[in-house]
């Protein structure tokens, strides 16, 4: 803003030194000042008009989404997440809603568009200079079971889960250009049974990687940069829980052995937990509401929420697709 400003006073000052030096008079003597005309030159939008109407996409998107409809995701515009409009719609009784913020992820002087909702980001966005379009950087593909994090040395992290002992993990960042992205690692971690430590394997072409911990993957890629605080940084409202408890229905422990191994949650009364797959063991504090859950694994700061029920000692959790995992209590 102070650039244009600054841009408008010079061009004022340029016409005013004409109107000194050269000046046309009536018939009786009287001078005539040429009139001042505007500068034609078109003005750089700022962030939010570029970004603008992806945004209203988006909000007409989630307006028109129709959860019974099985062909409801071919409909939704390509440039859009269906994956986050799908979660919007189905959680929006929950407090769930679209979020949206701005921020110059790769340092180039353009602020990309974060979207997502209030457990996450679903999407990133960059505007093409050329096109004068906003493009598609990276899209989350679940937020039930996963994350999107962006770090302020550029990282962009996805994870997501396949299962209690799957999980993957792609790191990337915003390209050269701009408005692409490029992949730099994409890493599946396994677990099976009878071993201390899992696998890690090249996600696209299986192959055997030498990492021996995710802190170790971690410390490469993330090191010490910080995460973007999406839901902090917006200024919409972040979900909250209005009035958290601990279901006492809840306490106790809960195994799935689906996967040829066990994996149990372990709910406290005290709101604290463990969730134990083969031989990895993760500590956590968990708060509920309505068939909502929020967990919050030791030394993260970005909990997972979904929504659970319990029906004859079985909790059924939505996992990254919205389906049931089911835990049958112990």
């Amino acid at each position: 803003m102070k650039r244009l400003l600054l841009g408008t006073l010079a061009v004022l000052a340029m016409f005013s030194l004409v109107a000194c030096d050269k000046k046309e008079v009536t018939p009786n003597g009287g001078e005539i000042t040429p009139p001042v005309e505007e500068s034609t030159e078109p003005q750089e939008p700022s962030y939010q008009e570029k970004y603008i109407g992806l945004v209203e996409d988006y909000q007409k998107a989630i307006e028109a989404y129709d959860l019974e409809d099985v062909d409801a995701d071919s409909k939704i515009p390509e440039i859009l997440s269906d994956t986050l409009i799908m979660h919007i719609k189905r959680y929006a009784e929950n407090g769930v809603e679209l979020l949206y913020a701005y921020d110059d992820i790769d340092q180039n002087g353009t602020d990309e568009l974060l979207v997502g909702a209030n457990n996450g980001l679903g999407a990133i966005y960059a505007y093409d200079n050329e096109t004068k379009e906003p493009v598609a950087i990276a899209f989350q593909s679940t937020l039930e079971r996963g994350n999107m994090s962006v770090y302020d040395n550029g990282i962009i992290l996805m994870e997501g889960a396949g299962g209690a002992a799957l999980h993957y993990y792609e790191f990337g960042k915003i390209g050269s250009d701009g408005k692409s992205y490029q992949q730099m690692e994409y890493i599946q971690e396994e677990y099976t049974e009878g071993n201390e430590t899992p696998t890690y394997t090249n996600a696209e072409t299986g192959e055997v990687l030498e990492y021996q911990s995710l802190e170790e993957i971690m410390n490469q890629y993330i090191g010490g940069a910080k995460k973007y605080p999406f839901g902090d940084a917006t200024d919409e409202s972040s979900f909250e829980m209005t009035n958290p408890v601990i279901d006492t229905l809840l306490e106790g422990s809960w195994k799935n052995d689906e996967f040829g191994f066990d994996c149990v949650y372990t709910f406290n009364a005290d709101g604290t937990g463990t969730y134990e797959v083969a031989d990895s063991v993760t500590h956590f504090t968990y708060q509920t509401q309505d068939g909502h859950i929020s967990i919050l694994n030791d030394g993260d700061d970005i909990s997972f929420d979904t929504m659970y029920s319990i029906n004859d000692n079985v909790l059924n959790v939505l996992d990254s697709n919205g389906d049931d995992t089911l835990y049958q209590k112990m």
